[in-house]
């Protein structure tokens, strides 16, 4: 084969007298193989010195060449990985001399190799743990690998949480070092403790909330449930875990709260909210207003369900109670005989009563939306919208919370006398009016004004005609005693006795004017003396049978009740002797039910279907006991007795009157 040049320049060169080794030559043989050889060639001389030749030694080392180069490439991809690895890698000896270390951890640590590199592992560690770094080392050394978390010290002074796994290693000196492989865990542990403390935000929520929480499985069944939730249910949480979410929910409500969570379970809604009520465990119902939503896994599949709770019992029994109130509210504006009508800052009418329909004229649904002043003739109607609007303005009250007396206009036109009393509702500028229609009392008012002057008429014509005349008489007969005193005539006695009787009857007839203007008198006995001589003089005036009972011996002791109880009893005799034909008349005065009862029956002829109709008032007497039975606070009644005749009855609270018995 060819020689090659460094061979031929070998062999020049010892025999030259220079030693030429080649530790390592390649060989490219023919066959395309590479053979290593280790070669030396020394010169060769004869006895006297010369040199004669060469003496070559040669060693095949192929396969131990093939070896080196192996471990070469390995220890190339090791140090490539050791290099490019994402864990920080530092060897260090028994010393704790810092031997080697990978970019990883020079990256963490914010120092360069060279900055590092056969410096003290210690400059890397907060001092307070420098001196336990020793014993860490011997333990590794003898115990094997150890893993934990260290704090490191970077270069600008910030400390690092590291997790490192360290191992004994033999070093090429074939001395024992230490390899640690480290990764920064300070972002990881600064999560975990923003999760364990978010955690522990969401358990305090959880357990502190005042709104009931409670986390069930797909299937329904209760998994936790804070004390809130436990508190509306009345259960512990270790008793819920054996209960579904349905079982807690009132027989009469399952059926909707089913079809709601079937709806949610078939993923139709994302959540849903709904009130209705649980049973506790006590027996009692609560109700609640509850969302339910569904809790997803990472995948977005449902796993459970979790339900917000509040307790909303109180609103309900209040929104009971205010509806309760609101229709006795309705019931009583419904069937209130006066008039009752709401109208805002302008006027114009919010809502009115059947009775303010019924009144004015007007068919349900008509007065609603029109101005108040349709109910009004002018010039009130006017006034009206000035009065509202001048306390809107100022806050001065001349009308409102104030009651007065005006006209009304029905719908057909015509008026009537009305009182109104207006007063502000809340501070929602709205306004209630309550109208009274006064016609009737009105017309009693002048009747007793028509009956007291007919009253005056008569005791000034009693007084005039009887009295005076007889005053007159007397006085004559006076001047004709005195002229016969005179002339010493013998008829003086006589004249005398016609003076003394002619005054005593005038005085008999002023007792009996006054008698008719106060019939009662003023004591408890009064009223039974009143009765017992109205009884007396219709029987012998009007030669019929009236007598008088006292059942309960009841007396009245207020002088004015009295008078208008007499007054009542005296038109009822009147009528049932001037109207009714009657023959036998009985009046009676009793405590019944702690209350005064005056009744007087006749055997007349009775009421006509007319007269008999509701309170029976239709006749001015009648009318005239009605009202004086009302303002002494009692009630009266006139009907047909079934065995013929009327019964007038008044009846009389004993709150009305000052009540004694015997």
């Amino acid at each position: 084969p060819e020689i090659p040049e460094r061979w031929r320049e070998a062999h020049r060169r010892a025999m030259a007298g220079e030693v030429v080794v080649a530790k390592a030559d390649r060989l490219e043989r023919r066959s395309g193989s590479t053979q290593w050889l280790h070669w030396e060639v020394q010169p060769w001389r004869d006895a006297n010195g010369t040199i004669g030749g060469i003496a070559i030694y040669c060693e095949d080392i192929t396969d131990r060449k093939q070896i080196e180069e192996k471990l070469i490439e390995r220890e190339a991809y090791y140090r490539r990985l050791f290099a490019m690895a994402p864990s920080g890698i530092l060897l260090e000896d028994r010393a704790g001399k810092i031997l080697d270390v990978n970019d990883a951890i020079c990256r963490m640590l914010g120092y360069s190799r060279d900055e590092v590199v056969g410096k003290d592992v210690r400059m890397l560690i907060p001092e307070e743990c420098r001196t336990a770094v020793a014993a860490d080392i011997e333990r590794v050394l003898s115990v094997g690998s150890v893993s934990h978390v260290v704090t490191n010290l970077t270069k600008d002074g910030s400390l690092r949480s590291m997790e490192i796994r360290e191992a004994p290693i033999e070093l090429p000196n074939r001395e024992m070092g230490i390899v640690v492989v480290s990764d920064d865990i300070t972002e990881r542990l600064e999560t975990e403790r923003a999760l364990h403390e978010s955690e522990e935000r969401l358990r305090k929520v959880f357990e502190n909330a005042a709104t009931g929480i409670s986390i069930a499985d797909w299937d329904g069944r209760i998994i936790n449930a804070n004390p809130a939730f436990q508190a509306i249910v009345g259960y512990t949480e270790a008793e819920l875990r054996q209960l579904q979410f349905g079982a807690l929910v009132h027989p009469d409500d399952r059926r909707e709260n089913v079809r709601l969570v079937r709806s949610l379970q078939a993923g139709e809604r994302n959540f849903f909210d709904i009130e209705n009520r649980y049973m506790r465990k006590d027996g009692e119902t609560a109700w609640v207003h509850k969302y339910v939503s569904a809790l997803r896994a990472d995948d977005g599949a449902p796993s459970h369900l979790i339900a917000l709770v509040t307790d909303v019992s109180a609103r309900r029994r209040s929104q009971e109670a205010l509806q309760a109130s609101e229709e006795r509210m309705r019931a009583i504006l419904n069937t209130a005989a006066d008039a009752i009508v709401t109208i805002d800052n302008r006027g114009t009418i919010v809502t009115v009563n059947p009775a303010t329909e019924a009144m004015f004229g007007y068919e349900p649904g008509e007065l609603p939306g029109r101005n108040v002043a349709i109910l009004m003739p002018s010039p009130y109607s006017a006034e009206h919208d000035r009065y509202i609007g001048d306390y809107l303005a100022t806050g001065e009250a001349k009308v409102i919370g104030r009651g007065r007396e005006l006209t009304g206009r029905r719908k057909d036109g015509s008026t009537f006398p009305i009182a109104i009393a207006v007063s502000e509702v809340g501070r929602h500028q709205l306004f209630t009016g309550v109208i009274s229609d006064v016609s009737e009392r009105k017309e009693l008012q002048k009747l007793v004004l028509s009956i007291a002057a007919d009253e005056d008429r008569r005791i000034g014509m009693e007084l005039h005609d009887s009295v005076q005349q007889q005053l007159t008489g007397m006085g004559l007969l006076a001047e004709s005693l005195v002229e016969s005193a005179e002339c010493g005539e013998a008829s003086l006695a006589k004249t005398a006795r016609r003076l003394a009787c002619g005054l005593k009857q005038v005085n008999h007839e002023i007792h009996q004017l006054a008698r008719g203007l106060i019939p009662v008198d003023v004591d408890p006995e009064g009223l039974r003396a009143a009765l017992q001589r109205l009884a007396s003089q219709t029987a012998k005036i009007h030669e019929v049978d009236c007598q008088l009972t006292f059942p309960s011996q009841a007396a009245v002791a207020d002088a004015f009740v009295a008078t208008h109880l007499f007054r009542i009893a005296q038109e009822a005799v009147t009528n049932a002797v001037k109207h009714g034909a009657a023959n036998r008349i009985e009046l009676s005065l009793a405590c019944e039910n702690r209350a005064v009862v005056l009744r007087i029956c006749d055997d007349g002829v009775g009421l006509s279907p007319s007269d008999a109709s509701e309170e029976a008032c239709v006749g001015v007497g009648m009318r005239l006991m009605k009202y004086r039975a009302e303002i002494i606070g009692g009630t009266l009644s006139a009907q047909n007795r079934s065995t013929g005749g009327v019964v007038v009855e008044c009846r009389l609270s004993e709150r009305s009157c000052s009540l004694g018995q015997e």
